[in-house]
């Protein structure tokens, strides 16, 4: 508690504050409540803030484990919104039940169990044609997540089923204010993984996911009403190639379709089907080199489920890529390092027949980035600096057979880092900066993060 002074668009304000803080975190009990409150007074405004929750712990030595929470938050601010010490008011009251179990089901598996419910109600004072009105949210969200965890020999993995539910109502004490569309937003999933190993240097995962998005807003008036269906797939191999250097090969397939209930905007119907391949291979020798490298290839196909008919205008895509990166790190004894960065990006886009697979090319670019950081090591002391550079070159295809330069971007700088132990890190760029259409210019950008644990 105390006395404090505060000063909001030109407005000075003197005042009191207080707060109170009670909490048992002992282990090994059953019951932990906890009451945070703070009030303060600052001028005709009042500021407070309510935070209390009980918690029933209970945990077994089979592992057996529940854990159970209830809480009400409740705050209020008052803010200056002009210099004539007109106010807002922001109130806001939030309940919540919250229960994690996890329960063995035997040797070999094991049920878990989480679920959480909350309803909040949050309200704006404010001034609207020289009178005070009121605009009120209620919100409500419901999530449940249940899995079925097994572990047999090397196989081990899960397969569980979630659903996200949140509701939202907005309401205004007069007619002209602008409301956001009310809505019902109820998410299902079914996920699965799955993992082997395979021997000693092998591994195999699988991870899937389908879900069921349903959208609707009330108003008939509002168009947004639609359903979403994704498939996600993602295999994944890993070896390890040595003591000191392993890989890992992964692809994923991501199909998603949206559908609108109105027919209004039907027209947008699509699916959205996005395939990647992946590698990584990353060597590191302690103390002498660290060296990691990716490569990625990706395509997304962006298909309109009406694009044949007549009266539709829209037109189906397509857009591919290739990513490599480098990454390396060389020790040349206990105080001296070398730091590579190496990145290179080729992308083009096109229109599509999906139907045909054909893909008529309207674009293309491809980026390259370098970085080269000599750098010294002391304790705890460590700095590095050396030049960055940047090239990006876009392309427009009038037809097939030909392109032209359509936009080219160079970058040419240095980097400074600096770290002293975990208490001060700074990062410092300055670069030149060409691009078409622009003035050559300068640009600095760089962070200072400050630490000290008490």
């Amino acid at each position: 508690s105390g006395y404090a002074g505060e000063t909001r668009l030109g407005i000075n304000d003197m005042g009191w504050y207080g707060g109170l803080e009670l909490k048992r975190d002992t282990k090994g009990l059953l019951f932990y409540p906890e009451l945070n409150w703070d009030y303060s007074r600052m001028g005709q405004r009042r500021n407070y803030t309510f935070d209390n929750r009980i918690s029933f712990r209970i945990k077994t030595p089979d592992t057996f484990s529940n854990i159970f929470s209830a809480g009400l938050t409740a705050y209020n601010r008052e803010y200056y919104v002009t210099r004539e010490a007109d106010t807002e008011e922001r109130m806001s009251l939030t309940s919540y039940l919250e229960n994690e179990l996890y329960y063995p089901l035997g040797t070999h598996l094991a049920l878990e169990h989480t679920l959480s419910f909350s309803s909040s109600s949050e309200g704006l004072d404010f001034s609207f044609n020289d009178e005070k009105e009121t605009r009120n949210r209620q919100f409500l969200t419901l999530q449940n997540d249940v899995r079925l965890r097994g572990r047999f020999g090397p196989l081990r993995g899960h397969v569980g089923f979630s659903n996200d539910y949140k509701q939202s109502r907005t309401t205004a004490t007069h007619p002209s204010i602008s409301l956001p569309a009310d809505y019902i937003f109820d998410k299902k999933n079914i996920l699965t993984r799955v993992s082997v190993r395979l021997s000693e240097r092998d591994s195999l995962s699988v991870n899937y996911l389908g879900s069921l998005l349903y959208y609707d807003t009330p108003d008939t008036n509002n168009y947004d009403d639609r359903d979403e269906l994704t498939y996600s797939l993602s295999p994944a191999w890993h070896r390890r190639m040595g003591d000191y250097t392993s890989l890992t090969v992964s692809a994923n397939m991501f199909l998603h379709h949206y559908v609108y209930l109105y027919h209004q905007r039907s027209a947008q119907n699509h699916w959205n089907r996005v395939f990647s391949i992946r590698s990584e291979i990353s060597t590191r020798i302690p103390g002498q080199i660290y060296w990691n490298a990716q490569q990625e290839i990706y395509a997304n196909y962006f298909v309109y489920d009406y694009e044949d008919l007549p009266f539709v205008h829209v037109q189906s895509m397509v857009f591919r890529g290739l990513k490599l990166q480098q990454n390396i790190e060389y020790s040349f004894n206990d105080n001296w390092f070398l730091r590579a960065y190496m990145f290179a990006r080729f992308e083009d886009n096109g229109l599509l027949d999906w139907e045909a697979f054909i893909q008529k090319i309207t674009d293309s670019k491809y980026t390259i980035k370098a970085e080269l950081r000599p750098g010294y090591k002391v304790k705890k002391f460590q700095i590095s600096l050396g030049p960055t550079y940047s090239f990006r070159r876009d392309f427009r295809y009038p037809d097939i057979h030909s392109r032209e330069p359509s936009y080219l971007s160079l970058r040419f700088g240095g980097v400074l880092s600096l770290q002293i132990a975990h208490m001060l890190t700074l990062d410092y760029r300055l670069e030149e900066i060409r691009q078409t259409g622009t003035s050559q210019r300068y640009n600095q950008s760089g962070s200072l993060r400050f630490t000290m644990i008490l």
